[in-house]
């Protein structure tokens, strides 16, 4: 979501992180927590009655609580050196550290707080918290959140479903605002549909078990598949960093699923467009359907705008995959069945014209939808209203 902020005078923003390096052309002025602020993970919460592993629990415990206390404190006195007008946040799941901090800083120096939540964590982790059998540690992470939301003056959500759902949940209103485009720096055109040979598949973004692993693996499966069949194609991740190590033992297969290497934003509309197909995959699992329920891809708008026709696959019911198929800008394969989707990539492969149409398609729709002037603008004045 960096592109909410492109175009903003540097000095005019400052930015907390934790570990992966900012982007400095969009704010210089970094301050880095540090890695040793550790995720929540509910199956090591629980508590043992072995004394030994209670002993260990027990230490881990503290030594934690002092790290994140001094990482905090840190935090708290390089913001105090600033002048700020307002706080924008977006919380992670399984790092309250980092939301908790935001509240206590929009608390020390008395600035209004805008949080942006882009997935829904709160169930997700209610259920994973249930499924450990630690209702009290659920209790206390249900708790910061809520927190969290009551300090707010301004809420953003990602899609209208999450908009609808948060405000029966929560009596708030998260106003919708996913990703968006600067078609004015987006200089790359597509000027053709014809296939290259290999027929080049393209699929950019992470690798998570939450979101999207799942379903990649049934991808891979169906380009070997395909090869084995005779056909020509050639699948390109391109993940982050954090990545490189699960796509390299999971995914990589000599020259048929090729490690792409980290992609960066300036980079990234020339990538897409040397694309014959873009694929989008969501995992069909429930509880990974039920956290991307309210979501929608970062990736989604960016695909569009590139004109490379995109294959979405994914469950019904997830936002990204009722926005294809209700403005028709990818082909969606909705049911989780490797003939179905075997047959749905052999289609597309073949068919110049199904191409044309699809690409041609979601750049129109991207233009409509996500242009960023109007993003960033509507962006804005949430902010300008918290800090009024």
């Amino acid at each position: 979501m960096s592109t909410l902020f492109r175009g903003w005078p540097p000095d005019r923003l400052s930015q907390i992180y934790g570990w992966l390096k900012p982007d400095v052309e969009i704010c210089s002025d970094n301050y880095c927590v540090g890695r040793p602020i550790p995720p929540m993970d509910p199956e090591l919460n629980r508590i043992s009655l072995k004394p030994l592993p209670l002993v260990r629990a027990t230490r881990n415990h503290i030594r934690q609580t002092l790290i994140r206390r001094r990482a905090r404190a840190a935090a708290v006195n390089w913001a105090k050196s600033r002048e700020f007008d307002v706080i924008y946040s977006y919380p992670l799941g399984r790092h309250p550290f980092y939301h908790e901090l935001a509240v206590e800083i929009s608390k020390t120096l008395q600035i209004p707080l805008v949080i942006h939540v882009m997935d829904d964590w709160l169930l997700r982790l209610e259920k994973e918290y249930q499924r450990s059998g630690n209702l009290r540690a659920w209790q206390k992470e249900e708790s910061s959140w809520l927190n969290l939301f009551d300090h707010a003056s301004g809420h953003i959500g990602i899609s209208p479903e999450m908009e609808s759902a948060y405000l029966k949940r929560y009596g708030r209103t998260f106003i919708p605002i996913a990703n968006s485009i600067d078609f004015e720096s987006w200089n790359v055109r597509r000027d053709s549909y014809q296939a290259k040979d290999p027929f080049k598949i393209v699929y950019v973004g992470g690798l998570s078990k939450e979101k999207e692993f799942a379903a990649l693996k049934r991808f891979r499966d169906a380009v070997l598949s395909l090869r084995e069949s005779g056909l020509s194609l050639q699948w390109i991740i391109h993940s982050g960093i954090s990545w490189q190590d699960t796509l390299n033992s999971e995914f990589v297969v000599d020259s048929l699923v090729v490690n792409g290497g980290p992609i960066s934003h300036d980079t990234l509309p020339e990538k897409l467009n040397e694309a014959d197909l873009l694929v989008l995959a969501l995992n069909f699992d429930e509880l990974s359907a039920e956290y991307l329920a309210l979501s929608i891809q970062n990736k989604v708008p960016e695909y569009m705008a590139s004109g490379t026709p995109i294959l979405a696959f994914g469950p019904s019911g997830n936002p990204s995959i009722e926005y294809a198929k209700r403005e028709r800008w990818a082909m969606v394969v909705d049911i989780e069945d490797p003939l179905t989707l075997q047959s749905a990539l052999k289609t597309i492969m073949n068919d110049v014209d199904r191409r044309r149409e699809i690409g041609m398609r979601a750049r129109e729709i991207a233009l409509k939808n996500h242009q960023h002037q109007d993003v960033q603008r509507r962006f804005i004045n949430i902010l300008r209203s918290a800090a009024a």
